[in-house]
This record gives C-alpha cells, structure tokens and sequence, in this order.
C-alpha cells in the first residue's frame, strides 16, 4: 500500500459513521470492509475499494516537488440507498482534507467527480466511482 493510499485508509477507516454505514467493522477476514486496489474475492457489499489512477509531478520555483496522485475510491452496495449514503460520507470525509500522515504530507485533497455503475451480478450490486486529486509535498 503506498503512503498515499495509507492515508485515505486512516482517514477512512477512523470515521465511525461511515463504519456504521459500511454494515459492519470487519469483514469475514478481520479487516475494515475498505481495501487497496481490490476487494477480497466473495466480499458481502457493502464496501470499498480505492486505487491509484496517475501520479504528477510538479516542480515549484523552490525545487520541492507537489505529486498530483489521482485516486478513484469506489463504494459498492446492495442498493442506491447504501450506496448514496456511504458514496456521500466519503466525498465528506476527502474533499478538502490535508494533514501529515506517517511521513506523506498532503496539503490538499480535491475531489474531482463521480460516476454511478451497476453490475448484472447476481445479486445485483450498485457501485460509484469517485476521482479525487491528492497533492503531496515532498
């Protein structure tokens, strides 16, 4: 897990209502229903996925480089309702976020837009993608 992906776990992972919303604290496997890159196989909606999409370099006149990471955070869910709930708390919980976490200072997190998906899979599940631009000072 990068250091970037770490910090929209902790910030994630520490907010109870979207716990609440999630259904549950822990998966079948012990962890936050909230993974890197992709979600246990059979893992029971609701839950997350977040995933690095591009990373930016951007010289500032000091020389101390900004990274632009652009993360997409994906919520599934059984049905619109959950999914709308837990989709909203984490645009709540991201957007204008910045902090140092561990040793990867953020100065800002921006978020971008959103795209609604469903997936035929029997059950149906409902999921929203949603893309967020993260600066990091190196």
């Amino acid at each position: 897990m990068s250091e970037i992906g770490r910090a929209i776990f902790t910030i994630l992972s520490g907010d109870s209502t979207l716990n609440t919303a999630l259904g549950a604290s822990t998966s079948a496997t012990g962890q936050k229903k909230i993974y890197p890159n992709i979600a246990p196989q059979n893992e029971t909606a609701p839950y997350i996925v977040y995933q690095r999409s591009t990373t930016q370099p951007e010289w500032c006149k000091e020389g101390m480089p900004i990274v632009n990471h652009f993360y997409t955070v994906a919520a599934f869910a059984p049905n619109p309702d959950t999914l709308n709930t837990i989709a909203n708390r984490i645009i709540t919980l991201l957007n204008n976020q910045a902090g140092t976490y561990g040793t990867t200072v953020v100065t800002g997190i921006k978020y971008n837009n959103d795209q609604d998906e469903i997936y035929e899979l029997e059950p149906v599940l409902f999921a929203r993608e949603i893309e967020f631009e993260i600066r990091e000072k190196l």
